[in-house]
């Protein structure tokens, strides 16, 4: 489901779990889809 989230939506996703604490939590609201050796340093 996320690659259809994605392909239908773009890069960008909700902020309910953005800086929070917890399994789901994220850093951003952006996904990183440049693979996991150009990602920037969090």
């Amino acid at each position: 489901m996320a690659i259809w989230h994605v392909i239908t939506k773009g890069p960008g996703i909700g902020t309910k779990h953005v800086g929070t604490d917890g399994a789901h939590r994220d850093a951003t609201d952006t996904l990183w889809l440049d693979g996991k050796a150009s990602r920037p340093a969090t």
